[in-house]
């Protein structure tokens, strides 16, 4: 199953440089791969995760469209979108809900969770992945079931 987040902000970060600084600030055991410039990422983003392969897909988004398709209002100061899709794969969720808070706190911006259907903080993205993260051996064990 497919799960979606967007990060929802005033800005764009200039590079994966700046996005990989914001994670780090935040300390997550997070890397994000430098190998396509940020404006150019369309598609799967490898990264590893406490030194194991994963990833995401991202896309950059218009915030217009992601408020329409999901009826929301938003601050007018909301005017790029960042969209991370998982598979499901727990490092996937783990590294998305990292790196969208990471992305969220480094540009004031918020992060809206499509399973939940409301727009969480930077700190509350991190939180959750910090619980999941923490849950992670648990749930891979009962997908393996």
């Amino acid at each position: 199953m497919a799960m979606e987040l967007y990060i929802l902000s005033g800005r764009v970060m200039g590079s994966i440089d700046e996005w990989q600084r914001s994670i780090d600030d935040n300390g997550f055991p997070l890397r994000l791969s430098t190998g396509v410039p940020f404006a150019k990422v369309r598609g799967f983003l490898p990264a590893t995760l406490n030194g194991e392969d994963t990833g995401f897909e991202c896309n950059h988004w218009q915030v217009s469209d992601v408020l329409d398709t999901y009826r929301m209002d938003a601050p007018s100061q909301w005017v790029h979108a960042l969209a991370l899709r998982m598979m499901g794969r727990t490092s996937e969720v783990v590294s998305a809900y990292m790196a969208a808070s990471a992305y969220a706190h480094g540009t004031g911006g918020a992060v809206f969770d499509c399973e939940e259907g409301k727009v969480i903080s930077a700190q509350r993205a991190a939180e959750i992945a910090r619980e999941i993260e923490i849950m992670a051996p648990r749930l891979e064990e009962t997908t393996r079931k």
